[in-house]
């Protein structure tokens, strides 16, 4: 993971530290991603909410954006997944023995690697926690680096 270290500087469009604007979102969206499934499309919109209302700090801009793409993909993966088992219900409806046995390790093995998916959400959100809290930026693997472009072609 890439990092660079900005100065100490607060959001433009409210009076705060960027670090803890950006120490809140990682938290925020955590905490959604965590107790709130159902909501999970608000780690999405806020992140993307502070993006466009930031005009100045490429730190939380990066953050923003980084966060948003995170609870993005995970969300998508559990739609993908969510539409996965209702195609198994739909698919195995004669036979109800049968049916509820693949039923059931089909939305078995989802779980787990559901599971999976979130606990590496949780982790990046703690590594956010604890870089922006430090006033660094950390470049996830893949998509840090388009991130990066991103946020550097939309101050131009």
């Amino acid at each position: 993971m890439k990092k660079q270290h900005y100065s100490i500087h607060q959001a433009s469009f409210i009076k705060i530290n960027a670090n803890i604007l950006c120490l809140s979102l990682y938290l925020t969206c955590g905490m959604i991603s965590l107790y709130f499934l159902n909501y999970e499309f608000l780690a999405i919109l806020i992140p993307l909410l502070i993006f466009f209302m930031e005009k100045k700090s490429k730190f939380i801009k990066f953050h923003a954006l980084q966060i948003s793409f995170v609870h993005g993909i995970l969300f998508l993966i559990n739609l993908i997944f969510n539409i996965v088992a209702l195609l198994f219900i739909n698919m195995y409806t004669p036979d109800v023995n049968s049916t509820m046995q693949i039923l059931s390790a089909t939305l078995y093995a989802l779980s787990i690697i559901l599971t999976g998916l979130s606990i590496i959400v949780l982790i990046i959100d703690c590594i956010g926690i604890a870089q922006s809290y430090k006033w660094n930026t950390f470049q996830i693997p893949f998509l840090g680096k388009t991130i990066s472009i991103a946020v550097k072609e939309d101050q131009k």
